[in-house]
């Protein structure tokens, strides 16, 4: 990803017609919270892709349900990115 379009993040469409529209996704993501819609039909790694984030460092559940970076993703899936969080012991 070039460095300019990782300074302004992802490219939302909005609108009519847009992603806000009947073929969105919406996507909620956690650490920092936030919540944006992309354009349906695409897939678990191309949503993360979008917003430039690496796929073995973060969890993808759609509908409720834990999916593969291949899980495709079509018009009013609902998707929760969160990143894998690990500590230590003392």
């Amino acid at each position: 990803m070039d460095q300019d379009r990782e300074q302004r993040g992802p490219r939302i469409a909005s609108g009519a017609g847009g992603a806000e529209g009947q073929g969105a996704v919406r996507v909620r993501l956690r650490n920092p919270s936030r919540e944006v819609s992309l354009p349906a039909p695409t897939t678990v790694g191309g949503v993360l892709e979008a917003l430039g984030l690496p796929r073995a460092s973060h969890l993808v559940i759609v509908n409720g349900e834990l999916v593969p970076g291949e899980h495709p993703l079509g018009p009013g899936d609902e998707v929760e990115v969160r990143p894998v969080v690990s500590g230590g012991g003392r």
